[in-house]
């Protein structure tokens, strides 16, 4: 389920979905492996996270749809949140049913101090999409502003 919540997340800062599967196939893949998951379940994870992910914004695809219609590319990025998040759900929902049917292999049950650390390590990368979102919905920036606003943040909080 966590690769599902990782390919959502990932969606909203990345844009390219092959980058996207690129960068989760390399990053998840032998950590799924090494903890005992098949090859081919693994990649069934990425490829329907990464396919969630197309409603995600910023969507390459939502610019040029946008562009074609002659419609707000910010409307089409809100209007993918939701839809995104119930399939997420969903998702999760289909690898519970699978991971309970075929045995998969279960992580450690998270404590809550364990949440609490990794929340507070996750604390700068997660600026990135409530800048985005946040932006978007109060209208106080463009697709493009929050483009830049979020490369400005990213080389800022890489450098410091």
């Amino acid at each position: 389920m966590s690769v599902i919540v990782v390919a959502y997340f990932f969606s909203d800062i990345c844009g390219s979905k092959m980058a996207e599967v690129s960068a989760l196939g390399s990053s998840l893949m032998p950590p799924l492996t090494k903890a005992g998951y098949k090859k081919a379940d693994s990649a069934s994870m990425i490829a329907a996270g990464t396919a969630m992910g197309m409603l995600v914004p910023p969507a390459i695809f939502m610019i040029v749809i946008a562009q074609v219609t002659n419609t707000s590319a910010v409307t089409q990025f809100l209007a993918g949140f939701l839809p995104a998040f119930v399939i997420m759900i969903c998702l999760m929902g289909l690898v519970l049913l699978r991971a309970r049917k075929y045995d998969w292999p279960v992580d450690v049950r998270a404590s809550f101090g364990l949440i609490r650390r990794a929340g507070v390590q996750a604390a700068v990368p997660l600026v990135v999409p409530v800048v985005i979102l946040g932006g978007f919905f109060f209208g106080i920036i463009t697709a493009m502003e929050a483009g830049a606003v979020v490369a400005g943040y990213a080389f800022l909080a890489a450098k410091l």
